[in-house]
């Protein structure tokens, strides 16, 4: 009896301490940490990204290279979900540089990286783009805290001209040329709504060698929610001679040419979709996470701002318009439209679906893998029918927990509309300039669901 309970405590005792280093695995070796540029060299700047579900309070990164600590050029904290730490470094020498993470002087776990001045063999790849890993929680948390980082901007006058601004600031983008090819400098990315969701997941996807594709879908109509057939992914042959710049310039502009506003407002309990319905819960509505709205508008969640006892929270998202201005938007009734009555397709908050590789080929997850999923677990239909004013309520509530001054609401209600005013004016001025510059007098508005096409002096 004694020799059978020790034996249960030894098996009880072991897979406690295997818990406790896969938890500690997770932080590294699980793809939550990312260094960028993914070949590093002497002289160059370093950008290490760790990402947690946990609270980052009494963290610290260090990173020591062969002659000692290294002191850091910038570091960026975020405590939303997921949190994450960014920190830079000059790399002055070769060898190997040690990342260890710290919490109250105690190393909890490490990683290391490579600097070598050789030059590295590039396999050139036949496909838009090679495959070196797989999309799963700590890679999709990765994802929100690059999202967050790259517009880590309060809502006033963060308005760019083109996405591409955004992208090709080194200290902005962790991920500025992170191929070590230089292919930030002349990338054209310019969405609009529709595709600035795909644009961003499309970038991150193409930097880290992750999977990605999208659908080819009709509009939907009276009848019916807009259906998709056609998916096409980065496994897509290049056109010969193109190099892995310009073949990933054509694949946008492929999305460019077939996505539009009715590829998120796909029905929620749709399986053959790239989006599916999310739960409405804040850790789920992290950045990366899409609202499509019932009239064909969408958005890309990016930020959360706690609420705090001198100001309300905030969630912010990022908007692109098809004079190609990106800026940032908080939510409220005014920029996210929420209605399931006289409307075509389903929109709400939803999150790109998984793609898994199986036997050399890909394939999506459908939304009882999602839910079933220890990696997701998040597919939800709560939104189907719901009253907008439950799903304000909801929001609201996650967004600030604590009961509001009517004054300070108030105030942020007028902040909020003057911020969508002055980035209608920035909207106006450009098509203004174009017209003067291509001489229309008149530009003829198309019928039908031309009216929704994303290329065109109409838009």
């Amino acid at each position: 009896m004694k020799k059978r309970f020790f034996v249960s405590l030894l098996i009880l005792f072991s897979a406690l301490f295997a818990a406790i280093l896969k938890a500690d695995k997770t932080i590294v070796d699980s793809q939550a940490i990312l260094i960028s540029p993914q070949i590093v060299e002497p002289g160059e700047v370093v950008r290490i990204l760790l990402a947690f579900e946990e609270n980052l309070t009494g963290t610290k990164i260090e990173t020591v290279s062969p002659k000692g600590v290294l002191y850091p050029l910038y570091e960026r904290r975020s405590r939303g979900f997921p949190s994450w730490v960014l920190v830079a470094y000059n790399i002055p020498s070769e060898g190997t540089y040690r990342i260890d993470l710290k919490r109250e002087g105690k190393t909890i776990s490490s990683a290391s990286f490579d600097v070598d001045s050789k030059k590295v063999h590039r396999e050139k790849s036949r496909s838009v783009w090679s495959i070196k890993r797989q999309w799963s929680r700590d890679v999709e948390n990765l994802y929100s805290a690059w999202l967050e980082s790259l517009f880590l901007e309060d809502e006033e006058g963060a308005y760019w001209g083109r996405l591409q601004e955004v992208t090709q600031d080194s200290e902005r983008n962790l991920l500025y040329n992170h191929l070590a090819l230089d292919e930030d400098k002349n990338l054209v990315m310019e969405p609009d709504c529709a595709d600035n969701p795909y644009f961003l997941r499309a970038y991150f996807s193409w930097k880290l060698g992750l999977p990605f594709g999208f659908h080819k879908c009709d509009w939907g109509g009276r009848l019916g929610v807009p259906m998709c057939t056609e998916w096409v992914s980065n496994r897509e042959p290049r056109k010969h001679g193109d190099s892995d710049i310009q073949a990933f310039q054509t694949f946008l502009r492929s999305i460019m040419n077939t996505v539009h506003s009715g590829s998120a407002r796909t029905a929620l309990a749709d399986n053959n979709t790239d989006l599916y319905p999310v739960k409405l819960m804040k850790k789920q509505l992290k950045p990366g996470v899409v609202f499509a709205d019932p009239y064909g508008h969408t958005l890309t969640l990016v930020r959360w701002i706690p609420q705090t006892s001198e100001q309300s929270g905030k969630l912010l998202a990022v908007d692109a318009q098809p004079t190609g201005t990106i800026s940032l938007k908080r939510f409220w009734q005014g920029t996210f439209l929420f209605t399931n009555r006289n409307v075509i397709g389903e929109p709400g908050f939803k999150a790109f679906r998984p793609i898994v590789e199986e036997t050399g080929t890909f394939r999506l997850l459908s939304n009882t893998e999602i839910a079933d999923h220890v990696d997701y677990g998040n597919f939800s239909t709560e939104q189907k029918n719901l009253d907008p004013d439950v799903f304000y309520d909801t929001i609201d509530s996650i967004i600030n927990p604590q009961p509001l001054d009517p004054a300070n609401v108030f105030r942020e209600l007028h902040e909020a509309v003057f911020e969508q005013l002055k980035s209608r004016e920035i909207a106006i001025e450009k098509c203004e300039n174009y017209m003067k510059e291509t001489g229309y007098a008149v530009i003829s508005m198309p019928s039908g669901s031309g009216i929704f096409q994303t290329v065109g002096p109409w838009e």
